[in-house]
């Protein structure tokens, strides 16, 4: 924290808590018009402890459950988002916590 300080003192950063079950591994679910029509898991088969698929993860279908469909629509209306993809992090089995991210849309 000094040296962020010490560099950026106006610097804005985000903790989280390190959530080792979840290590490598997280689902991202994608939201359009407050419905889920996406869920992959994100692998990075141990060998980081991000799980993003442009680092090397694996993509991997992951069925959308009840669970997933209620967190990710009430969290994507919650915040008013249109379209969102949110990352899901894994413990035990349970959705833990969701982030929204932004949408990259690519033009033609």
């Amino acid at each position: 924290m000094q040296l962020i300080e010490a560099t950026s003192p106006k610097a804005n950063i985000i903790l989280q808590k390190f959530i080792k079950s979840s290590h490598g591994r997280d689902l991202r679910v994608l939201t359009i018009g407050g419905r889920v029509v996406a869920c992959m898991e994100r692998n990075s088969g141990g060998a980081n402890f991000k799980a993003n698929v442009s680092a090397g993860a694996k993509g991997l279908s992951h069925p959308i459950t009840p669970e997933i469909e209620w967190l990710a629509t009430q969290t994507a209306n919650i915040l008013n988002l249109d379209m969102a993809g949110l990352t899901c992090y894994l413990m035990k089995s349970i959705l833990r916590s969701v982030k929204p991210i932004p949408v990259r849309v690519l033009k033609a």
